[in-house]
């Protein structure tokens, strides 16, 4: 699902436990509502010309207590395609995710281990074969401060540090295996907590490119807009977001200012 690929990448700009919260808000609305399911519906604009007519373009199956349980993904012509994702949980928390590519008998699988609750350890296979895996530390208020990654070999490659002020995620610094700064981000709030803008330095020194997002919130904090700008505050990409009176996501629309193509994602949810 892409909103959701696009969820976790915007909650990964923020804290694991601000984002296991968003996740854990987003299952207990659809529980609540008792949902079993949710189709997303994909059209492709090219200014007022129809690239692509809308189409079935993901379907995601829930378990009773509102968490994912299976992505399928579908092309346009409403054949299987990519992987089928599915989600495994032992009490409360994920612990397992397979992927199932359609035209090939290989799974990739990540594993999640946990401590007194935390996430401490993310284990990645492709084909049954170890890849890499991420350790995560945090401080004695549970926040996350390193994230180390290590090659199949166990040598460190890239770590992340993160820094906060008054519980918040302020600074975000991505480091090579060589120690050398290649991304880095610093946040701004609202009072209730909400982030408002960063600004993201991608590349090593000498060889940065910097971005800048804003963030736009109705007033129960519901994410409505995000802005990716230049330096010079011209718009680069674009997301808009619609929920329905029950707080559901109903249309999420992707805009590349540098090609005036967009994308139109809607959503239909079914019900136990």
């Amino acid at each position: 699902m892409k909103f959701f690929c696009y969820y976790l990448v915007f909650a990964i700009c923020l804290d694991l436990s601000a984002q296991n919260k968003t996740l854990n808000a987003q299952a207990s609305l659809f529980k609540t509502l008792k949902i079993k399911e949710y189709a997303v519906y994909e059209t492709i604009m090219l200014g007022d010309s129809v690239v692509q007519k809308k189409y079935l373009s993901e379907l995601v199956k829930l378990n009773p207590d509102g968490t994912v349980a299976e992505e399928y993904d579908y092309n346009p012509e409403g054949n299987l395609e990519g992987f089928i994702s599915q989600y495994e949980y032992k009490n409360g928390n994920l612990v397992r995710q397979t992927m199932q590519w359609i035209e090939q008998q290989e799974r990739d699988i990540i594993e999640y281990e946990y401590q007194n609750g935390l996430l401490v350890k993310q284990k990645e296979y492709e084909a049954g074969i170890l890849v890499g895996w991420h350790q995560y530390q945090y401080d004695k208020k549970k926040n996350i401060i390193r994230q180390q990654y290590f090659a199949s070999d166990g040598k460190p490659d890239t770590s992340v540090r993160y820094h906060y002020q008054n519980g918040l995620l302020v600074q975000q610094i991505r480091l090579n295996e060589m120690g050398e700064i290649i991304f880095s981000s610093v946040k701004e709030y609202s009072k209730q907590g909400w982030l408002l803008k960063e600004i993201i330095q991608e590349g090593k020194k000498g060889e940065q490119t910097q971005i800048v997002q804003t963030y736009t919130y109705d007033k129960q904090g519901k994410l409505l807009k995000n802005v990716q700008q230049n330096l010079a505050g011209n718009p680069i990409f674009e997301v808009d977001f619609q929920y329905d009176s029950k707080g559901l996501l109903q249309k999420v629309t992707f805009y590349d200012h540098m090609t005036t193509l967009f994308t139109i994602e809607e959503y239909e949810y079914h019900y136990l």
